[in-house]
């Protein structure tokens, strides 16, 4: 029974201290919208901001552009703390093998936006937009675009739990989940 309450204590202290005071943080990269931002091991954080992608330390005091684009960034996806994704506009995807700090372009095709990326642990990674659904086997360096009845629907996110179990978000009310 003391066991029951010490838990029950903990958890209603873990509840408060989670919805502590914001705060904005200074200094920080200005004059722009921040569409998405990871955190990383490290302390650190790491953001897409219209064209460029900032890696910075939790409480903001240094901050460094790792991606300078003409390229609006909408999303982001990290598989570890080295390997990750950014979703860019005109059918742009960006990887970075190295936690951030530099980051590699790659077209998929055609001009529309990729709005949403979700990447996996095994290296296999989902982005969404205006063309459909496109997968990647090796940390974003090389894309194809997967075969679905979806396609026709302009898609904003996808979630992928596992390579099997994939859901995406879009235009015109949809919802759809793999089987």
């Amino acid at each position: 029974m003391k066991t029951r309450i010490i838990f029950i204590l903990m958890l209603a202290l873990a509840g408060v201290h989670t919805q502590g005071q914001w705060q904005q943080l200074h200094p920080r990269p200005t004059g722009m919208s921040y569409l998405t931002v990871c955190a990383l091991e490290g302390n650190k954080i790491i953001t897409g901001a219209g064209p460029g992608i900032y890696l910075g330390e939790m409480h903001g005091s240094v901050w460094s552009k790792t991606l300078n684009t003409s390229y609006e960034i909408f999303d982001m996806s990290f598989a570890n703390s080295l390997n990750g994704i950014a979703a860019a506009a005109e059918s742009r995807v960006f990887y970075t093998s190295d936690g951030g700090a530099q980051w590699t372009e790659v077209f998929l095709n055609g001009y529309a936006d990729i709005k949403g990326v979700s990447l996996l642990p095994s290296g296999v990674g989902f982005a969404v937009g205006e063309n459909g659904i496109y997968k990647t086997t090796d940390f974003g360096q090389n894309w194809a675009i997967m075969e679905t009845s979806i396609s026709e629907y302009e898609l904003y996110s996808v979630f992928a739990l596992d390579e099997d179990h994939i859901s995406v978000v879009g235009d015109q009310d949809v919802v759809f989940l793999t089987d």
